[in-house]
């Protein structure tokens, strides 16, 4: 369960929630006792569920997918509130009904996901950059996804899940399935759950997209943006044609993110910005700049006479720096260095008649789509490229 498992148990708190609807507490329209999710006791729920090195994705059935980030921060000596959304109270364990007793040798409190950047909290624990990460956060980022979940839709007392997992490290299959099976005592943002979790199936990432993609020809091929790694995958319609895709470790969006951040003008900026800072100021896309409260305005290359609103990448939501011009130069170097193997290997199967897809969250990348539309590559985007793995992983989950 991590390095700080053997970390003393926090005192949970009283199980009444406040009502103020500020952030970093449980709203009312979440209070399980005026707005409990209706479903009988024994309901089976079947998810999917990717273990991203940047982000974990989580979709279960009849709910919209949880996307978070792939960090676990303790708070066993933190003396943080444990009614922060993401937040977990790991209590024990049993690996089925039939065991009498709970088994606590695990006994841990936790905060996952998004929220953790914002709780300043002394130590981050990532899975990028540990090559067990996956299978010893695994579990801490599912229930801390789940918390989540509950947060936007109501406590459950009580999950049953069917899951089928993706990681890009077959290596570390068997101990991802064991970290997630059994039964689980937990407490999810301070209300109290038992989680009883089936892993019916954990496979390579990307291998789950495959039935989601409609593709005009019978010979498929993915490229998978991720995080930390991209991957290759090749299909005869939904069939793979490879036991597993092939790896480019390393050559994520990350690496996107970390030559930015050693450029001159980011690093040696007053402000002091992180990794995280870089990555949220790229998700959120183009905005609009604005300089003394207004709005600045150029030249609309489309429309002669006229003008439009400048957008750029925004570092920093007080600062607002624009970094525009140095994402779009680290872009370019990014996709002829960091991601040069895989386009080869693509256009070698383009030249046997294979359409290729783009998904992962690098799919979603500012300008980056319309460059891979375009010669010489010629790939299409997929419309669901963010979640495609988790909704064919759900499908499998199903079945």
């Amino acid at each position: 369960m991590g390095k700080n498992s053997q970390n003393s148990q926090v005192n949970i708190p009283n199980q009444q929630l406040p009502n103020t609807g500020d952030k970093g507490t449980i709203s009312d329209k979440n209070d399980p006792v005026k707005n409990p999710i209706k479903y009988p006791h024994n309901k089976i729920f079947y998810a999917g569920y990717n273990l991203g090195n940047d982000s974990v994705k989580l979709l279960v059935e009849s709910f919209a997918p949880i996307r978070t980030a792939s960090v676990v921060g303790y708070l066993q000596d933190e003396n943080r509130s444990l009614l922060i959304p993401g937040s977990v109270e790991y209590q024990g364990w049993r690996l089925n009904n039939a065991d009498i007793s709970w088994n606590q040798t695990n006994k841990n409190t936790w905060l996952g996901g998004d929220n953790v950047l914002d709780a300043e909290l002394k130590t981050l624990n990532r899975v990028y950059g540990n090559p067990t990460g996956k299978s010893e956060y695994s579990l801490h980022m599912f229930l801390s996804a789940l918390a989540l979940l509950e947060d936007k839709n109501g406590h459950r007392p009580n999950w049953r899940f069917k899951l089928a997992v993706s990681c890009h490290k077959p290596g570390l299959f068997s101990n991802i399935h064991k970290s997630l099976s059994g039964l689980h005592k937990v407490t999810l943002n301070g209300l109290s759950s038992e989680i009883e979790i089936e892993v019916v199936k954990t496979m390579p990432e990307g291998l789950g997209a495959a039935g989601e993609i409609t593709s005009s020809k019978p010979k498929l091929a993915i490229l998978d943006i991720g995080g930390g790694t991209t991957s290759v995958s090749h299909y005869q319609g939904s069939r793979p044609l490879l036991d597993k895709p092939e790896f480019y470790e390393k050559s994520g969006v990350l690496a996107l993110y970390r030559t930015m951040l050693d450029s001159k003008q980011i690093n040696g900026h007053p402000q002091g910005f992180t990794i995280d800072d870089v990555r949220i100021a790229v998700e959120a896309g183009m905005r609009d700049i604005v300089v003394n409260g207004q709005k600045l305005m150029e030249a609309n290359p489309n429309k002669p006479g006229t003008e439009r609103v400048k957008k750029g990448i925004l570092l920093g939501e007080k600062t607002r720096f624009d970094i525009t011009h140095i994402y779009v130069e680290c872009l370019k170097n990014w996709l002829q260095a960091e991601l040069k193997d895989a386009c080869r290997k693509l256009a070698q199967l383009q030249d046997k008649g294979y359409t290729v897809y783009v998904i992962g969250g690098g799919s979603k990348l500012p300008l980056l789509s319309d460059q891979l539309k375009k010669d010489p590559y010629n790939f299409n985007i997929a419309t669901n490229g963010l979640y495609a793995d988790v909704e064919g992983l759900l499908k499998i989950a199903k079945k």
